[in-house]
């Protein structure tokens, strides 16, 4: 496996000298999933950089992450906001394709008919799990809190649909009767927003 592990070098290398984008080095929809169900559980000790994993997948000819020390809901982890503010200016993330599989798989699992899907699923491990530790460990540090889990959901499907994604001001300039409209509009969001049009009463604007 000698040239498969130094293919992967490679890719990594180019991808940190910023010769190749993080969308040609990393399987897309498994960061954007990587990213989405860390920042569910909380699980930002596995965001580390030294905790990060990969796998090279010599099919695909991509890197994919490898879930490691995740350690979910860590106090320092910021329970009440979203972990990707940590890592936001990064290279990795701050790729719009893996962007917008984060958010597409957010939309999916930060819901609570997916947090009551997996909850039944794994509830017989769980308990298997339990039992097998509740020698060494307390009942609270095996419990799994579905309800804080569910309260978490509602927090991320806030960051990704604000009340107010943006701040916006505006300013009528005439030019000897020519008349512009100016906008200086901020984004409030922790992802990238586009302009998409601007509409004043029935007349729509498209921006210059």
């Amino acid at each position: 496996l000698s040239a498969e592990a130094e293919t992967a070098k490679n890719l990594l290398t180019a991808f940190q000298r910023g010769e190749k984008k993080a969308s040609e080095v990393f399987d897309v929809q498994q960061m954007g999933r990587f990213f989405a169900l860390s920042d569910l559980w909380a699980g930002c000790h596995g965001m580390f950089w030294h905790n990060i994993r990969f796998y090279y997948n010599p099919v695909t000819t991509l890197l994919e992450p490898v879930g490691y020390d995740n350690t979910p809901f860590l106090s320092y982890c910021g329970l009440n906001d979203s972990i990707i503010r940590s890592i936001v200016q990064s290279g990795l993330f701050n790729d719009p394709e893996i962007r917008s599989a984060y958010v597409q798989e957010l939309e999916r699992i930060a819901s609570p008919a997916y947090i009551d899907e997996i909850s039944a699923q794994l509830q017989d491990d769980i308990f298997r799990f339990q039992e097998a530790l509740k020698i060494e460990y307390s009942k609270s540090a095996l419990e799994v809190s579905w309800n804080g889990l569910k309260n978490r959901a509602q927090m991320l499907q806030q960051e990704i649909h604000p009340t107010t994604p943006v701040r916006a001001n505006y300013q009528i300039i005439d030019n000897k009767g020519a008349y512009t409209l100016r906008l200086d509009i901020t984004n409030l969001m922790l992802l990238p927003l586009e302009l998409l049009h601007v509409q004043v009463g029935d007349v729509v604007l498209l921006p210059a």
